[in-house]
């Protein structure tokens, strides 16, 4: 049966809340009921533990069973970079290794512990890869499993973002930006091509934070003249932008309400469930 023609359960997670929104089936889907659900303060060492036991329940709730679910993660409780080109590498296994070594270069060991998905992978083009913890993407089969329902997908919340609004980075030179608070995770692209990856914390405001990212992306050399457009999807809500960062147009699309982000799977970068 074609995915457009079952009901699905959409839960943005982070470690303060969970977003929930339940779509209706068909092509046109319609959000059915949504609600933010408030997670409770933890000491568990992993940071992500307390909301996913707080999905479990939310699971097993008959409001909210639709038998289909996508998991979308939030940019504290995932990672970033960017694979430059390479002739070298062929193979899904290759790429996915030269990720590895990459995220262990940044992050050190722990990076082991990582569920690792790669962007499309076209030639002489850099290659997106994102990275979870292994351990929180297991949480979450076993949390759908013991509802009976069946995960989707399980991807960053700024894939799902970045697809939705692909189709707005027409100049020659466009960026999307999506912040969430205290977090900014920024793509730019060069004639639809991946240039810069960037995921940073907002430690000193967020206009601060967007030109810095900007400038680094503009240092890396290579970019074509012409309009430079920024798309910024803003769940923050902490700063109002200004119509102009440096050279950059500031275009701020504002997120839905709680929970009511459009299911539109991402084929580059969800964890499917294999079941």
């Amino acid at each position: 049966m074609s995915p457009w023609w079952r009901e699905r359960l959409v839960v943005r997670v982070n470690a303060r809340e969970l977003r929930v929104a339940r779509w209706s089936r068909g092509p046109r889907r319609v959000c059915k009921a949504s609600t933010l659900v408030p997670v409770a303060p933890t000491t568990a060492a992993e940071p992500w533990r307390a909301a996913i036991d707080t999905l479990a329940l939310l699971l097993q709730d008959k409001r909210w069973r639709t038998g289909h679910v996508v998991v979308e993660v939030s940019s504290p409780l995932s990672r970033w970079l960017l694979l430059p080109a390479s002739t070298e590498l062929a193979t899904d296994d290759e790429w996915k290794a030269y990720a590895q070594m990459e995220f262990a270069a940044v992050h050190g060991e722990r990076a082991r512990d990582w569920e690792l998905r790669l962007g499309e992978q076209t030639p002489r083009a850099a290659v997106p890869a994102s990275a979870i913890d292994l351990a929180l993407f297991v949480a979450v089969q076993a949390a759908c499993s013991q509802s009976g329902q069946k995960l989707d997908s399980l991807e960053p919340t700024f894939s799902a973002v970045f697809d939705a609004h692909r189709a707005a980075l027409r100049t020659p030179v466009s960026a999307l930006a999506h912040l969430e608070a205290g977090r900014l995770t920024l793509a730019v692209l060069a004639r639809d091509r991946w240039h810069a990856l960037a995921d940073a914390r907002i430690a000193s405001g967020t206009v601060a934070a967007l030109e810095a990212e900007l400038v680094q992306a503009d240092a890396l050399g290579g970019l074509p003249p012409g309009p430079r457009r920024l798309h910024v999807i803003d769940e923050s809500g902490e700063e109002r932008l200004p119509p102009k960062i440096g050279d950059w147009d500031v275009v701020t699309r504002l997120e839905r309400p709680a929970g009511q982000v459009q299911p539109v799977g991402s084929a580059a970068f969800a964890m499917r469930s294999g079941g």
